[in-house]
């Protein structure tokens, strides 16, 4: 009778141990759900971000750059 006793005892402790990590795996994915749904925003905000930046780096073109230079450059020469 103890033994089956000792078993029965044995067998609820393994059960609550399990809820117990069935918790805390509940937890961290929940934990790590919102973590990533904080990266994909941060993620969609600096994509925004470079889209702006290649935007204006395109806008200003390799000859206009050069034509400004040449024209600070004879600005620079004549005075």
């Amino acid at each position: 009778a103890n033994q089956c006793k000792d078993n029965v005892d044995e067998m609820k402790k393994e059960s609550n141990d399990a809820f117990l990590m069935v918790a805390t795996c509940e937890d961290n994915i929940a934990k790590w759900r919102a973590e990533i749904k904080a990266l994909k925003t941060k993620i969609a905000e600096e994509e925004s971000r470079k889209e702006h930046f290649n935007k204006v780096a395109t806008t200003i073109s390799r000859a206009r750059i050069e034509a400004t230079t040449n024209e600070g450059l004879k600005c620079f020469g004549s005075a």
